[in-house]
Formats: structure tokens, C-alpha cells, sequence
């Protein structure tokens, strides 16, 4: 391969770019600039229920992957992939959409996404230990393969 060497077009190049580009608008939010430090933007404000609503669900994720993973370590239950790190990106997203209008596709590491749109720990529970009344598939599938009715 052929190593490349340095022409001296390239630094006028890159100088007529950035002039090029300057005052442009961001196609992502409409406002110019790079978005970074953008006194302009909007910090969506949320309640102190909203987000305490958040926090129980991020805590009630955590807490429910902690145990399924202690319950296969003893070897009461046959499969879960933990998704310990995940939650407020999952919380945020649930709470953001809404689960009557909009379609989710959660796989097995979004416990606190499924969380925020309905699920029940108990069916999470019904689901890891493969029994019929588990909503999703009758304790047929593995678990955190989520579906429901």
C-alpha cells in the first residue's frame, strides 16, 4: 500500500470547508451552531413525581436483575442476561413513548424499558421460571423475550 504524503491543497482545503460551513444551520435542531453549549437550547423540565416515578422504576429494574440473576446462580431458574447499566436509558425511553400508540421491540437486556410500559414483575417472575400463566408465552419461550397480549 502506498503511504500517503502531505500535498499542501489539503490545508487549503479544509480551510475552504470550514468557511464553507460556517453559520450554517444544524440539520439536527434547527439552530446553528454545533449544538454544544447551546445557551439556546431547551432543557426539558420534568416534576419531582415525574422523576421520582423514574427513579422507583430504574431501582425496581436493577433490584428485579439483581434477583433473577441470584436465582439462576442457585439454579432455580434456566436463563437471564443481565442488563445492569441500562436502566435510565430504557426508563427514559418508556416513559417518553406511549405504550398504547407506539410500537416497542425490547430484547432480553430491556427489563427497565419493559418496566416503564407495563410489565409486572410478576409476569417478569412467571416468565424465568417457565410457568403457563406467564402472559407472554405461556412459559414456553426464554425469558426476556418479550411479548404480551
Amino acid at each position: 500500500m502506498a503511504k500517503r504524503t502531505s500535498n499542501k491543497n489539503d490545508s487549503a482545503t479544509k480551510k475552504r470547508t470550514k468557511k464553507s460551513n460556517a453559520g450554517k444551520e444544524n440539520r439536527s435542531n434547527g439552530q446553528s451552531g454545533n449544538g454544544v453549549g447551546n445557551k439556546s437550547a431547551k432543557t426539558p423540565q420534568i416534576s419531582r413525581d415525574e422523576a421520582l416515578k423514574a427513579l422507583r422504576l430504574m431501582l425496581l429494574g436493577r433490584t428485579i436483575d439483581n434477583k433473577a440473576m441470584n436465582l439462576l446462580r442457585q439454579g432455580k431458574t434456566f436463563f437471564h442476561i443481565a442488563g445492569s447499566g441500562h436502566e435510565a436509558i430504557q426508563v427514559a425511553a418508556g416513559l417518553a413513548l406511549n405504550p398504547n400508540k407506539d410500537w416497542f421491540f425490547p430484547y432480553y437486556r430491556d427489563l427497565a424499558l419493559s418496566l416503564s410500559i407495563g410489565v409486572k414483575p410478576y409476569d417478569f417472575f412467571l416468565q424465568s421460571f417457565a410457568k403457563n400463566d406467564d402472559p407472554s408465552s405461556g412459559g414456553r419461550q426464554l425469558p426476556c423475550h418479550w411479548g404480551h397480549p
